[in-house]
C-alpha cells in the first residue's frame, strides 16, 4: 500500500513481517527507530480523525492474515498492531483503510495505515489537518476503483451451434439459412465479493436459429422450416479483477440445458425434438466502466450438453460472442 499524498518515504531501509501465531502484521519502515512508547501508550487514529501537528510518518503497517487464522475482534487486531508499532519505534498508528471480513479469504478485519512518531498532542489546525485530508482523498480514490458488489448483465450477439443437427445438410438440402449460426443472448446476476478475487451468481443463455429445407423426394411438399432454440440456466463461480475503468471476469459453472428442434411442415403434422441434461459453462468478459454503476462489455462464452439420453447423438456445443450492458449496485 502507498499513501502517496503524504510522501511517506523514498527509500526502504527495513521490510519485515512480525508473525503472531497466524495473524501476520506487515511492516514497512523508512529506518530503524528506538522504542519510545509501550503498546498501551500507542494512540490509534481512525475514521479520518485529526492527528497532532508534530506527527511524522515513519512507516506503514497492515494486517495480513493467514487463510486459517483464528477469528479475532477488530480491537484485538488493533492491539496486535499497537504492539508491533511499539517495537518499531512509533507511538501512533493512523488507520487509512479498514475492510470488514469477506469470509472467503479471511474472517478477520483488515487494517492498513501509517506508523506515526509524535512529539506532543497539540493540534493547531483541525479544519485542514493533513492526515484527515489524506484519509479522505485516499478513501475517495479507493471508492472510485472498487466495483459495487451486485452486478446485472444483459447482452446479445452472434451464437454458434458447433454441431449442426443431422436433418440439416445431411439427408436433405438446405434452401435458406442454417442452424449452425444464430442469435445468442445472456442475462446474468453475479455477486462480486468485496475485497476479494471471487464472485458467484447465475446465468441464463439462449440461442435461436432457423432454416428452410427442401424434401429431396417430396412431390407435394417441396420444403419445410426447422427452428432450433437452446436454453440453459447455470449457477456460476467467478474470479474478477478491476480498476477505475476496467473490469475482467472469468466464470465457470455446471447447470441445465435444453435444446429444442421444431419442424414446421406445410401439409403435415408439426414435430418437436427435445434434448436436455447437464451442461458445462465457461465465459470470459471484459467491461469498460463508463460510470460507477454502468458499463459496456463483451463476453465470450461456451456451453456443452453431453449425450444425456445415451442415444449416440453428438454433444451439443453452443457458444458465442456478444456485446452488452452492465449495471452495478
Amino acid at each position: 500500500m502507498k499513501y502517496k499524498i503524504l510522501h511517506i518515504m523514498s527509500l526502504t531501509v527495513l521490510l519485515s513481517a512480525c508473525n503472531t501465531g497466524k495473524h501476520v502484521i506487515g511492516v514497512h519502515m523508512s529506518s530503524e527507530f528506538p522504542v519510545v512508547a509501550s503498546a498501551e501508550m500507542v494512540r490509534v487514529y481512525t475514521e479520518g480523525e485529526v492527528a497532532p501537528d508534530s506527527s511524522k510518518v515513519i512507516g506503514e503497517m497492515w494486517t495480513d492474515y493467514e487463510p486459517r487464522a483464528k477469528k479475532i475482534t477488530p480491537d484485538s487486531a488493533l492491539n496486535i498492531i499497537k504492539e508491533v508499532v511499539s517495537v518499531h519505534g512509533g507511538n501512533g498508528f493512523y488507520v487509512m483503510e479498514h475492510r470488514k471480513p469477506n469470509y472467503l479469504e479471511t474472517n478477520n478485519h483488515y487494517f492498513g495505515g501509517m506508523v506515526l512518531l509524535t512529539e506532543d498532542t497539540t493540534i493547531y489546525n483541525r479544519t485542514n489537518n493533513p492526515f484527515s485530508m489524506s484519509y479522505a482523498e485516499y478513501n475517495m480514490e479507493l471508492k472510485r476503483k472498487q466495483v459495487s458488489p451486485h452486478y446485472l448483465h444483459l447482452d446479445a450477439g452472434l451464437s454458434l451451434q458447433a454441431n449442426e443437427q443431422p436433418v440439416i445438410g445431411e439427408t436433405e438440402p438446405v434452401i435458406d439459412g442454417t442452424l449452425k449460426y444464430g442469435l445468442g443472448w445472456n442475462a446474468s446476476y453475479t455477486y462480486l465479493v468485496p475485497y476479494s478475487l471471487y464472485g458467484f451468481g447465475v446465468v441464463y443463455s439462449g440461442h435461436l436459429a432457423s432454416a428452410t429445407v427442401a424434401e429431396r423426394y417430396a412431390s407435394t411438399t417441396p420444403s419445410y422450416s426447422v427452428c432450433n432454440t437452446n436454453h440453459s440456466v447455470v449457477p456460476i463461480i467467478s474470479m474478477y479483477g478491476c480498476s477505475e475503468k476496467h473490469l475482467y471476469i472469468v466464470s465457470i459453472g455446471l447447470g441445465y440445458m435444453w435444446n429444442i428442434l421444431d419442424w414446421d411442415y406445410t401439409e403435415a403434422q408439426n414435430k418437436r425434438s427435445v434434448e436436455a441434461g447437464l451442461t458445462l459453462y465457461a465465459s470470459v468478459e471484459y467491461e469498460y466502466r463508463i460510470t460507477q454503476n454502468f458499463g459496456v462489455s463483451g463476453r465470450l462464452y461456451l456451453n456443452q450438453l453431453s449425450d444425456s439420453n445415451g442415444d449416440d447423438n453428438p454433444d451439443i456445443i453452443n457458444g458465442g460472442l456478444s456485446l452488452g450492458i452492465n449495471y452495478h449496485f
